[in-house]
């Protein structure tokens, strides 16, 4: 049974607050110092789950090379789908350890720190660390966000069928999905919506941010998953709504 280990929202600041007292020449030398340390200092399941990491971000970079457009969302939806197999399936994680921010903290801090500050850069000029995507914000720490994108919108728990719904989408959907649970995700009510949202061939107009704000709305005052067999019919009133 895989053991998880957890490291609190003190001590991954701490961590990065070590990472941006680093003179210039070390910080530009950090990622050499993690390839050669992290697998030193991490057990061999992490270790494991680090190199499959890096392997999906090598096929990420592939993809967004083959694009015109340097879209990153294909790459993403490749990463994510790739991550989710891989640590639910072989690492056995579920939704309540998914649930728990200081087993990503210790993933991004510990694990694939060089792979996060690759993909999400300071976008403050004062600062060589994204606090946000690495630990400050639970629903912007990036590994976790793409983890809890993909399980939303499972399909039969395929990965492959869930692919096929999410390829139209972008990456302002990942962040509409996954901000904005309301009082908790209700898991087959945003799996039927993504379903049909995949069906939709126009996403245009911000559609998805659209239906899941009626949905919101909607769900103050009744309970979609009590609908039964009728939570289909529910998802399609939502989307008729806007013409969809």
């Amino acid at each position: 049974m895989m053991q998880w280990s957890r490291i609190s929202k003190e001590h991954a600041k701490a961590i990065t607050e070590e990472w941006e007292a680093y003179s210039a020449e070390d910080f530009l030398g950090i990622d050499q110092e993690w390839q050669i340390n992290i697998p030193k200092k991490i057990t061999l399941d992490y270790v494991q789950l680090r190199q499959k990491l890096l392997s999906l971000d090598a096929e990420t970079d592939s993809i967004r090379r083959s694009l015109t457009n340097k879209e990153r969302y294909p790459g993403d939806l490749h990463f994510g789908l790739g991550m989710y197999d891989y640590l639910c399936n072989v690492m056995g994680m579920d939704s309540s350890t998914a649930s728990d921010d200081d087993v990503w903290r210790y993933i991004h801090i510990y694990v694939v720190p060089d792979l996060i500050l690759k993909r999400w850069p300071s976008a403050d000029d004062t600062k060589r660390v994204n606090e946000d995507r690495f630990w400050r914000d639970p629903r912007r720490m990036w590994l976790k966000t793409l983890w809890w994108y993909v399980h939303l919108s499972l399909q039969n728990g395929s990965v492959v069928k869930t692919k096929d719904i999410l390829s139209l989408n972008s990456s302002d959907d990942i962040n509409q999905l996954v901000e904005r649970p309301g009082g908790g995700y209700r898991i087959e009510l945003y799996r039927a919506i993504m379903k049909r949202y995949g069906m939709t061939t126009n996403h245009g107009n911000h559609l998805l941010r659209r239906v899941l704000k009626l949905n919101l709305i909607k769900c103050e005052v009744i309970e979609p998953l009590l609908l039964g067999e009728k939570i289909d019919e529910y998802v399609e009133e939502l989307f008729r709504y806007f013409g969809a």
